[in-house]
């Protein structure tokens, strides 16, 4: 394919039409890391790396059309990296990956069609370190797959098979394992003490969507997780926070019960040794309200960094229910159904960057809710605001990006966005603006985007956007233009006028 003409390290080879790997098909090339992920590749001779077999050490062959382990590879004696993933491999053969097995350290099996764990060629990799297999068929796992081999496997991923059970000591001969990710089994069957033996070396467990509508989640499972750092039970039927045992989980700095049926959090909700959690993940729940002190035992959380509630049923909060969480930098209530929000309600939060309040019905934003903070991002679209929020009056010049779309604002002057100087982004789409004073911008000198449409508005559009002059983005869709604007804007790279009334 070179004619021995190109020596490099690293050959990418990806998405094109190689449907085939001829004889010696890389010779002269003494290339280390190959590429060839997305090809359709369907037929590799069995010399296609025959010239390679002392150099390769990492092949990608992802996202092809293989129905067999290609036997090119028992000539490559090198390879530490191999990922065959989305093929349609079914099975192995006793001596497959023997050829280079003692090097081999990260294997990709994912989305093939496996029916059992390939436990008598993983033998020939002992030095394996990360193994994929999600999104096969396996239904069984056992602890005696592992033994000879997996003594140094650290990160393990079996999610999206057809697993059911999950015996005792599952990983008594893989003690170094780190991570771990099982989510998307069918699972009716958990040993409490299935993890036991990696107690003291799992951080991450995903465990999403593992349980049907009438299981329990096992609690037992975690009680003796304690250097867990990230876990995620997302859609597992969960109904309370106080049926988890995570009070002992001193090292948590993620956890995620997104997709759950919790319907409330309080004060009680957490335990109050959970000192390290930066990023709480509660949306896609049935939470109604949050209630004075919320997150009163995270208060030693001096990390708490994160907090999405976006996609419940919120429609109560209280004033001092954020007050705890000092160091909270992003939240999102969005999608909910908040009508207020009470004064105070994010005050002492004075690393408080991210706000999103879209998708709720509130009507009105006290003056002073944001002060004290260093907010950058302000989302409230999609609410029922019938002016401009003043309370961006109170805002320190942090202001970034600001997003008012799909309200009922009619009013806007230069005052209300004099305090917000460092905008950069600014939508005002879907709303009910018509008359634009010439300096209404005057103040944004900053403004990269601007957003305009769908507002039946009336300006003079040289001296509107005068003060502007490094806008880059503007859209003026469905605004009622019936002449062309005059844009005296340099810096202009799109402009949308679509869905108006102009005629050459």
């Amino acid at each position: 394919m070179f004619n021995r003409s190109l020596h490099i390290r690293a050959l990418y080879l990806d998405f094109n039409r190689i449907t085939r790997l001829p004889d010696s098909a890389f010779r002269g090339t003494n290339v280390h890391r190959l590429y060839l992920a997305a090809n359709g590749l369907a037929d590799i001779d069995e010399r296609a790396f025959h010239s390679l077999s002392s150099t390769l050490t990492l092949l990608d062959l992802d996202r092809n059309h293989l129905n067999n382990y290609p036997t090119a590879l028992d000539y490559l004696k090198r390879l530490r990296f191999l990922y065959l993933a989305n093929n349609r491999i079914s099975r192995f053969s006793h001596g497959n990956f023997a050829s280079f097995g003692l090097h081999l350290e990260e294997l990709s099996l994912a989305g093939n069609k496996l029916g059992h764990f390939p436990a008598s060629v993983l033998r020939n990799c002992p030095k394996l370190v990360h193994l994929n297999l999600a999104y096969n068929v396996i239904e069984s796992v056992t602890s005696e797959m592992f033994y000879d081999w997996g003594g140094n496997l650290e990160v393990f991923i079996l999610k999206g098979n057809q697993i059911r059970q999950l015996p005792s000591h599952l990983f008594r001969h893989t003690r170094k394992l780190r991570e771990l990710s099982f989510s998307f089994n069918p699972l009716t069957s958990i040993d409490d003490d299935a993890f036991v033996d990696v107690a003291e070396t799992l951080e991450t467990l995903e465990f999403n969507m593992i349980l049907d509508d009438s299981s329990r989640f096992p609690t037992g499972l975690l009680k003796h997780l304690h250097q867990l750092q990230w876990l995620s039970l997302e859609y597992n039927g969960i109904v309370s926070l106080s049926q988890l045992p995570l009070d002992h989980l001193h090292k948590l700095h993620y956890l995620s019960l997104e997709g759950n049926r919790i319907a409330a959090v309080n004060r009680h909700s957490f335990g109050g040794k959970l000192r390290s959690l930066r990023d709480v993940r509660l949306s896609h729940n049935l939470i109604e309200s949050l209630p004075q002190h919320t997150f009163h035992n995270l208060g030693n959380c001096q990390d708490l960094q994160v907090l999405e509630l976006q996609r419940n049923s919120i429609h109560d909060v209280e004033r001092h229910a954020l007050t705890d969480a000092v160091s909270l930098q992003i939240i999102d209530l969005s999608e909910n159904h908040l009508e207020t929000i009470p004064v105070g309600f994010f005050a002492h939060l004075k690393r408080l960057r991210i706000v999103n309040l879209s998708r709720n019905k509130i009507r009105v934003l006290s003056k002073d809710i944001f002060e004290g903070t260093v907010l950058e991002t302000l989302n409230v679209a999609h609410n029922h605001l019938k002016h401009f929020p003043n309370c961006l009056l109170a805002i320190s010049s942090t202001l970034i990006n600001l997003d008012v779309s799909s309200n009922h604002i009619d009013h806007l002057d230069a005052v209300m966005l004099s305090n917000t100087p460092n905008l950069i982004s600014l939508n005002l789409a879907h709303n009910k603006l018509t008359l634009l004073p010439d300096n209404v911008f005057s103040h944004l000198n900053h403004l990269i985007s601007l957003d305009l449409s769908y507002n039946t508005i009336r300006a003079n559009f040289k001296e509107l956007f005068h003060e502007i002059q490094h806008v880059k983005e503007l859209n003026l869709a469905n605004i009622g233009l019936a002449q062309w604007p005059h844009l005296p804007l340099p810096s202009l790279i799109a402009l949308n006028l679509s869905l108006n009334a102009l005629d050459c």
